[in-house]
């Protein structure tokens, strides 16, 4: 039998064949924090084979046969693209690229590319009604790419290549005349129209018998070569450029990306073994593009603009609309927007999260005409001198027409601590300690505080004391004399999770976390959680932050039964 490298599940007992042969891996087989064994089987170097994760040697086990090596792994807290390295003396090394996925209860790394995704629209809608005038359509090459951009664009690719494959199986053609220039009597086909118009710049031949069998209206001339025209179809149409430009752009864009990387030194050995790691996965994915460029369509193609124009093919082909639609994606990821959530791994999708909650909510208070001119400046700052547009996602208040604000990761510290309180100004503030819940939206009821929990399931029961926290602890406090007035400056708190709850009676009779979710027990208790997944659409997101204004503008107490029954 032959050698074959294998991945071991020890939870499930299910066994995956990697190389030579790979097998499909399901989203979902490697996840982080689990164990996995890979087995070297009917090989003859057992006892020295090595194995590789991203040029880090694997733990080798103790051999079950003197045919099979082993190793353990566990991908810990990362959840990404890595690469396996076979090495074994007298053989070529071999590589296998697996992805090993986020914990089930975080979702899967679709909704990490779609987060992602997301926020950069968003963004650039959002920077579009600001007071900035700058261009951010393609991002700078001086410093090496933020890892989520290129997990993102890298995860572009498979969708890419199937696209073109697609467009290069049936192509559209258009039908073109071309030239061709033939010796006289080999012209015998040639129109008299077609033997005019070669008479003007070529050699002509002069007829000497007598009487001449040329037509008249030649004069005894006749050109030595004929210009004959035909009719042929092309994959020469602007639609083939315009996609081949694109790709070449895309090869230059990630090279660049890779030598980036390659040269710039990091700070730990970590980081560098990182940014070496991804300078590999970057050049490879330059030369999947490549390859691209080779397939038949694009042989006769010639050099475009540079820049896709959006035709009626584009608008109406199903293959080359799916190629339209990944181009506006992939260049989403090339945008000159900066920011520290791009600088998140797969693994700590969780804070990537809470900013697209915030930057979706966002960009609904805008479809609900409920942002003055300029409100979004503050989200930004120009650093273009440096790397574009940054998008500034700590401490950031947006004001909105009705005179309240929809702020990020605000800063609650002690009230007494506060420098309005030093000047006899109400406050709001902490009675306990410092507080940074991620979204704070406030109205004329009090405030509204949502915290963004990226867990689903029974996950989310643990992250209840975080709002229940937020709605006991944050106070308004007023100085009144020798003493204090101190009230409740929380008037609603509910969890933002991607949690999907099914529910089907009263709040009453649901049990956690499906009963959070309940617009009844929202509504009753002013407290619970609200749905927030990747995919929905911004109407959704709309319906959720109209719930969330009302409530920051609704002033009747809770906790008191009106006795009507919700739904």
């Amino acid at each position: 039998m032959d050698e074959a490298l294998c991945l071991l599940s020890p939870q499930t007992g299910e066994t995956w064949t990697l190389w030579p042969l790979a097998e499909f891996l399901p989203a979902g087989t490697v996840q982080e924090q689990r164990e996995y064994f890979f087995e070297l089987r009917n090989t003859t170097a057992a006892l020295t084979a090595n194995l590789f994760i991203d040029g880090l040697a694997l733990e080798a086990l103790r051999p079950p046969d003197m045919t099979t090596a082993r190793w353990r792994w566990s991908p810990g807290f990362y959840a990404g693209s890595v690469e396996l390295r076979l090495e074994r003396p007298g053989f070529r090394p071999q590589t296998v690229e697996i992805v090993t996925d986020p914990d089930l209860r975080k979702l899967t790394r679709d909704e990490f590319d779609r987060m992602v995704r997301d926020i950069l629209e968003d963004t650039l809608a959002l920077f579009a009604i600001s007071s900035f005038r700058t261009g951010v359509a393609v991002t700078e090459t001086r410093r090496p790419p933020p890892i989520a951009r290129l997990e993102y664009l890298l995860s572009r690719l498979p969708a890419i290549e199937r696209a073109v494959q697609e467009i290069s199986r049936t192509p559209q053609r258009r039908l073109q005349r071309v030239e061709d220039i033939r010796p006289w009597h080999q012209a015998r086909t040639a129109t008299g129209k077609e033997i005019l118009n070669s008479l003007h710049g070529g050699m002509l031949l002069h007829e000497t018998v007598h009487p001449g069998r040329l037509p008249r209206e030649l004069k005894g001339h006749l050109p030595a070569r004929i210009r004959q025209g035909r009719r042929t179809d092309t994959y020469d149409i602007p639609e083939h450029r315009d996609i081949q430009a694109a790709l070449q752009s895309w090869i230059g864009w990630l090279n660049v990306m890779a030598n980036r990387l390659e040269l710039s030194r990091a700070d730990d050995n970590s980081q560098q073994r990182l940014q070496d790691v991804w300078a590999q996965r970057v050049r490879q994915a330059s030369r999947r593009l490549a390859v691209l460029l080779n397939l038949p369509v694009f042989r006769e193609v010639f050099a475009g603009t540079g820049r896709l124009t959006v035709t009626a093919t584009f608008r109406r082909v199903p293959r080359y609309m799916a190629f339209l639609r990944l181009y506006r994606e992939f260049n989403l990821g090339l945008s000159a927007i900066t920011g520290t959530f791009l600088n998140l791994p797969l693994a700590q999708t969780f804070r990537l999260y809470e900013l697209w909650c915030f930057l979706r909510l966002l960009r609904a208070a805008y479809d609900l005409q409920l942002l003055p001119p300029g409100s979004t400046d503050g989200l930004f700052e120009d650093v273009s001198k440096a790397s574009g547009i940054l998008l500034v996602a700590e401490a950031v208040r947006i004001p909105l027409v009705s005179g309240g604000q929809l702020a990020f990761q605000l800063n609650f510290k002690e009230y007494w601590n506060e420098r309005a309180w030093l000047n006899d100004v109400a406050v709001q503030g902490t009675y306990s300690r410092h507080m940074r819940p991620d979204i704070v939206l406030s109205g004329s009821a009090g405030l509204v505080v949502l915290d963004s929990k990226y867990r689903i399931n029974q996950a989310l029961g643990e992250a209840l004391a975080s709002i229940h926290m937020y709605r006991d602890a944050i106070v308004l406090a007023q100085k009144h004399g020798e003493g204090e007035i101190i009230q409740e400056a929380v008037h609603a708190a509910y969890l933002l999770s991607p949690h999907v709850p099914l529910l089907r009676g009263q709040w009453q009779t649901e049990a956690l976390p499906g009963r959070l979710f309940h617009q009844g027990y929202r509504r009753h208790f002013r407290f619970g959680a609200l749905s927030m997944r990747p995919g929905m659409t911004m109407s959704e997101v709309t319906d959720t932050l109209r719930f969330i204004m009302q409530d920051a503008e609704r002033h009747d107490e809770k906790n008191v039964d009106d006795g009507r029954t919700y739904p």
